[in-house]
């Protein structure tokens, strides 16, 4: 009856029901207590109001609408959906595979009325951030899209290299959902009453994560394009008289390894991922130091001098990248190093040498060079293969008047 009249002044609090049913208060406790457990009762509300059903004491309703009336009129949709979805990286796995370097794409969400801005100031390739760049441009209607379309058919030419840009389909649906997802959102933040609210509160929450299920649906797989979604998408880039049409998803990620094969050809390729990363551990730190120590004091001993029974860091280091590339040989008279000819390098250190090499001597002779003056990922591009061509024949004179060839 309580639950029934909700009156303001009168909730159905535990003191009042038990002084409204009489008898004992411990029977009465009892008797709430496990209407409770079974599911019969509820407590609601900031008062801990008992109801027969589990009723919120906030009205979410106009709490929602309030929200959007709040939320709406803040600038572009088209704008707001760009910088609310963070795109997932992609990484090509089989290239991964081939040359044991893990290089992923960065992908972010454009509007179509920023494209100009993208022109202007491209992303490059300067071997901290991603190792190519994905601009997906989002128009609001038609129009945009056509325009989009035809000013990168004008000037994809002028795109850097490693930048891959789309023109997506209007995403209207995806701009209504982001639209209730940013408004309960607000109701979240914004409405103290639903700390004393249980119910409330996991209904919020529940409409929270249904809005965001919906906005991902909506998005068509913007959000992650390794999903195979079965939807085609054009990609202008440099070096190609019309867009690649793509499926998202394995077709994608195959394209994207091809260019990273082509754009980083003369990388080394070091099939350990111990120390072929961005940021190698302490381990790999370590066995580095190990080895960087049996190469300048027994570099004439098999394996260095290691115990070949055993696969410390170290020596996974040595087989991987001194023995496997080819530079710690067995010769006449004995183990040396050597350079390998550029048919024999396995790992294709050749191009990065060459140009470390080329580093070290423009800064004169015994002239000291930060760490972060050496190229630290060597592009794919002529000059390099002529320095690395130059770098062996020069080793390779030197070599020749040496009897004991030294470590380059």
């Amino acid at each position: 009856m309580l639950s029934l009249l909700d009156a303001p002044d009168l909730p159905a609090t535990e003191e009042i029901v038990s002084a409204s049913v009489g008898g004992a208060r411990k029977a009465v406790d009892d008797a709430i207590k496990t209407l409770r457990s079974r599911g019969v009762i509820y407590e609601r509300g900031t008062v801990k109001g008992l109801c027969l059903w589990p009723h919120t004491s906030v009205n979410l309703d106009e709490l929602f609408a309030k929200a959007v009336e709040a939320t709406s009129g803040k600038g572009d949709g088209i704008k707001r959906l760009c910088d609310h979805v963070r795109s997932e990286h992609l990484v090509p796995r089989a290239f991964y595979a081939r040359t044991g370097t893990l290089r992923y794409a960065a992908v972010k969400l454009i509007p179509a009325t920023s494209l100009n801005d993208l022109l202007a100031n491209q992303p490059s390739l300067d071997g901290v951030g991603a190792d190519l760049n994905l601009r997906v441009i989002l128009p609001a209607d038609r129009a945009q899209q056509r325009i989009a379309r035809q000013t990168l058919h004008e000037r994809k030419a002028c795109l850097a290299r490693g930048l891959f840009v789309a023109v997506a389909e209007p995403p209207d649906p995806a701009v209504t959902a982001l639209t209730d997802l940013v408004a309960w959102e607000w109701v979240m933040r914004n409405t103290p009453q639903l700390s004393g609210d249980r119910y409330a509160r996991e209904e919020v929450s529940r409409q929270i994560n249904q809005a965001r299920r919906n906005l991902r649906i909506r998005l068509g797989g913007l959000d992650n394009l390794a999903i195979p979604t079965g939807k085609r998408i054009e990609w202008f880039y440099n070096g190609t008289s019309s867009p690649k049409e793509l499926v998202t998803g394995r077709e994608l990620l195959t394209f994207l390894g091809k260019r990273c094969q082509r754009i980083y050809s003369e990388a080394p390729k070091v099939l350990n991922e111990l120390i072929n990363r961005r940021s190698p551990s302490s381990a790999a730190v370590g066995a580095r130091t190990k080895l960087a120590e049996a190469m300048a004091t027994a570099s004439d001993k098999p394996h260095l001098g290691m115990d070949d029974t055993k696969r410390p860091a170290e020596m996974a280091l040595y087989l991987s990248i001194l023995k496997g590339g080819g530079f710690h040989v067995e010769g006449e008279s004995g183990w040396m190093f050597r350079v390998p000819t550029p048919e024999k390098d396995q790992c294709n250190l050749l191009p990065s040498l060459a140009l470390i090499t080329e580093t070290l001597k423009a800064k004169g002779t015994d002239a000291l060079v930060p760490v972060p003056e050496v190229p630290q990922e060597p592009r794919a591009r002529h000059p390099a293969r002529a320095a690395s061509r130059r770098w062996t024949q020069a080793f390779r004179a030197r070599s020749a008047q040496s009897p004991q060839p030294r470590a380059p």
